[in-house]
Formats: C-alpha cells, structure tokens, sequence
C-alpha cells in the first residue's frame, strides 16, 4: 500500500463516508477508488459489447 499526503475537502469526504457506509477516511477513498476503477471497466465493457453487435452502426445513448 501506498502512502500519499493530500489535501481532501473534510464536507465532501465526510459526504463520501456517509454514502459509503465506511467508518473511516481511508475505507471511504478506497470505496471511491474502486468504484471508479470498477465504473470505467464496465463502460470499457459496454462499448466493446456494443462494438461487436452492431459494428459500425452509429448509437448514441443517453443516461
């Protein structure tokens, strides 16, 4: 594990903890950490599944 020294908005972080039931700082950047990295493979995901069943079709898709 990697120690780094940052500066983190206390409300925002205080919000992330909330919001990922977590009791500590560290449990709560880890939560968005992962939740991110595991967001953009699902998008990665999505695309190459998109890609494969329609090709070259253009989609544009909303959320």
């Amino acid at each position: 594990m990697t120690e780094t020294s940052i500066s983190i908005d206390k409300e925002l972080l205080a919000e992330a903890r909330k919001i990922a039931g977590t009791t500590t700082n560290q449990a709560a950047i880890d939560h968005a950490l992962r939740d991110l990295v595991d967001r953009e493979a699902a998008a990665a995901e999505f695309d190459r599944i998109v890609t494969r069943e329609l090709g070259d079709t253009k989609v544009t898709l909303e959320f």
